[in-house]
């Protein structure tokens, strides 16, 4: 009798194991993000020279789409594909989205499909990516700094996104 319940706590101690493992994985890279987001912050807030009074301005934007990003991805890790988040909607409603409407349906209209019919990720048609569109958007000031020569080259190479 004593083996079985040996043998049954076994699978439990497996699986808490498992759960802490991907819990400080998961916070370890939510701590990298966030280093490298405030690291891109700094070079764009201090390394970008500002050469005309709608610079300032650019900088602040930019700077308001890395906050975005992170709100952008915590709603994606939690399979919310609204853009219509009270922490997420200031802070890019001014963009033009190119997701079709299918994809990025607003939040009350994604519950009530969640509830009824219990839907995952994977099914919905096409899910957007606002987090991913969100780095288009800062890769493309990014690019157009080092274009007008904004920024130091090596401040440049630093704010590159995925090299």
């Amino acid at each position: 009798m004593e083996v079985i319940s040996i043998d049954a706590r076994f699978p439990k101690r497996i699986l808490l194991i498992l759960f802490k493992q991907r819990y400080w994985e998961g916070r370890k890279l939510w701590s990298e993000m966030t280093l490298h987001l405030r690291t891109l912050t700094r070079c764009i807030w201090i390394g970008v020279k500002e050469r005309e009074g709608h610079h300032i301005i650019e900088k602040k934007s930019a700077i308001n789409l890395l906050i975005a990003f992170v709100f952008a991805t915590k709603h994606y890790l939690r399979e919310e594909y609204a853009h219509d988040f009270e922490d997420l909607q200031p802070l890019i409603n001014h963009l033009r989205r190119f997701s079709t409407p299918t994809s990025n349906t607003s939040l009350k209209s994604q519950r009530k499909v969640k509830v009824h019919c219990k839907y995952m990720a994977h099914d919905y048609i096409t899910p957007s990516n606002i987090p991913l569109e969100l780095v288009y958007y800062i890769s493309g000031y990014v690019n157009a700094v080092n274009e007008m020569s904004m920024a130091e080259p090596y401040i440049v190479s630093s704010m590159e996104i995925g090299k």
